[in-house]
């Protein structure tokens, strides 16, 4: 057969075939790609409960691609594996900022599991991600009792988009120590 006969038409360029039977994980608050060591991330894992305590949150979150959705994974969203980290953040988030630190730490790990897989899935619907939540993988958590956090009024942790937060967190903790890169005056 001659190559032209072989090659792909114009427009297609690259197949991309997702298995769409495998479970993937993705590891937030954490990192252990770098060595045998888990290094921590506090960007991710630093988290406010409901009781305005500040907890150090990490956890992996289990997904698939749906089998009948691999079209929606492809071309729903830019970044799939991206897409799926924030969501599993943002549920985990919402979940720890609507529990009180005591169930946290104690007894409450299977009930924040389920709650953030629902919440996963429900925004991952909504995007029309083509990805199934297989759940989440809850660490030990545990209290940051040192953090610079834990005597800032919180009100100000609150509102992060505020001039005032902004210069309180500064303060506390220097810019090299910001749990996100500051964002100029505007």
């Amino acid at each position: 057969m001659p190559s032209e006969l072989r090659s792909r038409p114009y427009p297609i360029e690259t197949a991309f075939t997702p298995q769409a039977l495998r479970v993937n994980k993705i590891d937030i608050g954490f990192d252990l790609r770098r060595g045998s060591t888990m290094s921590s991330i506090p960007q991710e894992s630093l988290m406010m409960t409901g009781d305005e305590n500040i907890v150090d949150v990490d956890f992996s979150v289990l997904w698939k691609v749906k089998p009948g959705h691999v079209g929606d994974f492809l071309f729903n969203v830019q970044t799939p594996e991206g897409t799926v980290k924030a969501v599993g953040e943002s549920a985990m988030r919402e979940v720890i900022g609507r529990s009180n630190i005591q169930a946290i730490l104690t007894g409450a790990r299977q009930t924040i599991e389920a709650a953030v897989r629902e919440s996963m899935q429900k925004t991952l619907d909504d995007y029309g991600a083509g990805t199934a939540a297989g759940g989440s993988q809850l660490m030990k958590p545990f209290p940051v009792a040192s953090s610079p956090l834990a005597s800032i009024p919180s009100l100000v942790v609150r509102e992060p988009a505020c001039y005032r937060a902004r210069d309180v967190l500064r303060s506390a903790w220097g810019d090299s120590h910001l749990p996100w890169t500051p964002v100029p005056y505007l």
